[in-house]
């Protein structure tokens, strides 16, 4: 069985390692690495219609890590979202409260 996929929408932000949160509240978050360095971006979903997403408010968190080669959600519990980061050889972990 092979699933064919269809991309709508690329957006213009960059860096690499994207990876998105989609809330409750049908916010949905991206993070990703940009200059070796972790930033997110959000968005809103309207109409469950996700061609027509604006990303706004850039930020960059973990400042004090620098040379981030990796990023990985592990997973999302209400508002909290957790994940892991490689830096400088280094894994650890992070707790984002959305």
């Amino acid at each position: 069985m092979q699933l064919n996929f269809e991309i709508i929408k690329q957006e213009n932000i960059q860096g690499s390692k994207f990876n998105y949160v989609h809330f409750w509240d049908n916010q949905v978050q991206v993070f990703y690495i940009n200059n070796n360095k972790l930033y997110t971006q959000t968005a809103k979903i309207y109409n469950g219609e996700w061609e027509n997403l604006e990303f706004v408010g850039e930020r960059q968190l973990l400042a004090t890590d620098e040379n981030i080669s990796d990023i990985k959600l592990s997973g999302l519990y209400e508002n909290i979202v957790v994940g892991t980061y490689t830096t400088n050889q280094t894994q650890k972990m992070f707790v984002y409260e959305y």
